[in-house]
This record gives C-alpha cells, sequence and structure tokens, in this order.
C-alpha cells in the first residue's frame, strides 16, 4: 500500500524476467478476492509501513483462516499486522507518517528487502533464471543496440 507499491513493483519487474510469477495488487479488494482463492503454493508478502492498513489486515486475517503463508514487510515496533504472523522483515522506522518530508527511507529500505528475496531466487536458480531472460529477451528485444561498447553482449 501506499509509496511501497513502487517497490513492489519494482520486485515485480525482476521477477517476471527471470520466469517467477509475481501478482502486486493496488487494490484491496482484488488483494482480498485473491487471498480468498489462491492455495498453499502462494506466498503472500504484505507491505505496509503502519501495519495498520485496515484492508491488508483483512486480507492477513483471511489468510491466516486459510493457512496460507505470508510474509509482512514492516516497520520495527510493533504494529496489528507484526501480530499476525511469525514471518516479518523489518525496514527502516526513521520516518513519521505525516511529518516527513516524503517518503524516502521506506521506499529505499523496502526495495532493499526485496532485492534480497530476488537476489536469493536468482542464486537459487541461476542458471534457469538466467537461460529464461536471455531466451525472451531475445525474442522481445531483438533490435535493442547501444553504441556504447560497454553495454555489448558478447
Amino acid at each position: 500500500a501506499g509509496d511501497l507499491i513502487l517497490a513492489a513493483e519494482n520486485f515485480e519487474n525482476k521477477m517476471i524476467k527471470v520466469g517467477k510469477t509475481v501478482s502486486v495488487e493496488r487494490r484491496g479488494d482484488n488483494a482480498f478476492f485473491k487471498a480468498n482463492y489462491s492455495d498453499s503454493n502462494s506466498l503472500f508478502i504484505l507491505l505496509s509501513y503502519s501495519g495498520e492498513t485496515d484492508n491488508l489486515l483483512k486480507i492477513a486475517h483471511r489468510l491466516n483462516e486459510k493457512q496460507l503463508p505470508f510474509v509482512a514487510v514492516t516497520t520495527m515496533g510493533g504494529n496489528s499486522l507484526t501480530e499476525l504472523t511469525n514471518n516479518v522483515v523489518y525496514i527502516s522506522t526513521r520516518e513519521k507518517l505525516i511529518n516527513n518530508l516524503g517518503n524516502f527511507s521506506s521506499v529505499l529500505s523496502a526495495m532493499f528487502v526485496l532485492d534480497i528475496l530476488y537476489a536469493d531466487f536468482v542464486n537459487e536458480n541461476q542458471e534457469q533464471a538466467l537461460d529464461n531472460k536471455k531466451q525472451v529477451s531475445k525474442l522481445f528485444e531483438n533490435k535493442r543496440s547501444s553504441k556504447n561498447p560497454l553495454l555489448e553482449d558478447n
């Protein structure tokens, strides 16, 4: 929810390119429906700076009712979301909810956490991930080029 959706979309973009389906849902109602129709092969990552977003808490409760796993990515200090799971990854807690100059450290922190998840997936599936990316990129980006020799593919 909020600005953390940008970090989630960045993660989705990377994961799709290595052949892993990730779905970022901006709408709380759609996310709730996905929680209802998902099975144990799904993993939900719920991002919330405050950990108090009503729709996200409804989704977390529903996931618990269905005994589906989820990871909460949220701030330290305790909140309603962290009370619903043992799977918590904490992000920077340096910004106030309202008195701030923009959500800088929280977004960077969430991106860092999601980049670690991406790196771990790629590390565990390196050969297949790279093959997937190269194969599909060659089909889609077949005319992409640069005059910069540092960017040339071998």
